[in-house]
C-alpha cells in the first residue's frame, strides 16, 4: 500500500503526513509507504513505478497554478485507474471542477476544517484503500494487462470472456 502526498506548503505537508502516520499506527496497517513532495512531476515519476494500491492526497493549487493538482490527477489516472484520489485545498470553489476533469475523486477536504474532521476523512480514504488491498490479496489469480497506454488488473473470476 502506498500513500502519495502532494502539497507545496511544507507545514501543511508535514501536518498531513503526521495525520496519515497516526491513522496507520492507530489501525495497525503494517507496511505503508508514504511519499511526500511539493513537485507534481516528481510524484508522477514515482506513480509510474508504483501503480498498485495507492492513495493520493493532492493539493489542487501548486505554486499559484490553480489546476496543477487536477491535471496531475488526470495524469495519474493513465497509470493507476483504481487508486483513490482525495483533493485537499483551501479553495472549496474547485470542488465542482473535479468532476470536469473526470478523475473519479473519492473525497474533497478543505484545509481549513478542524484537524479532527480532516483526520476522519483521511481515515475513511485509508480504510477504503486497506479494504481494497485486503480483497486484492484474496484473489490470487489476476489477469494483468500492461502497455505504454494503460495498466490494469482484473480477477479471473470476474472475466466472462475475451473477444
Amino acid at each position: 500500500m502506498n500513500i502519495f502526498i502532494l502539497e507545496d506548503d511544507l507545514v501543511q505537508r508535514q501536518k498531513l503526513a503526521t495525520i496519515v502516520k497516526a491513522i496507520i499506527d492507530e489501525n495497525k496497517l503494517g507496511t505503508v509507504d508514504i511519499f511526500q513532495t511539493g513537485k507534481p512531476r516528481e510524484m508522477l515519476e514515482k506513480v509510474k513505478s508504483d501503480s498498485e494500491c495507492n492513495l493520493y492526497l493532492l493539493d489542487i493549487q501548486i505554486k499559484n497554478n490553480p489546476k496543477t493538482g487536477l491535471e496531475l490527477a488526470q495524469d495519474i489516472r493513465t497509470y493507476d485507474e483504481t487508486g483513490i484520489i482525495v483533493f485537499i485545498t483551501t479553495h472549496s470553489e474547485f470542488a465542482p471542477k473535479t468532476y470536469e476533469y473526470k478523475v473519479s475523486a473519492f473525497d474533497f477536504i478543505d484545509k481549513e476544517w478542524p484537524n479532527a474532521k480532516i483526520s476522519q476523512h483521511v481515515a475513511e480514504a485509508i480504510n477504503t484503500l486497506d479494504d481494497r488491498f485486503s480483497h486484492k490479496e484474496d484473489n490470487t489469480e489476476m489477469f494483468i494487462f500492461n502497455n505504454q497506454n494503460s495498466n490494469f488488473q482484473v480477477p479471473f473470476n470476474e472475466i466472462l470472456y475475451f473477444e
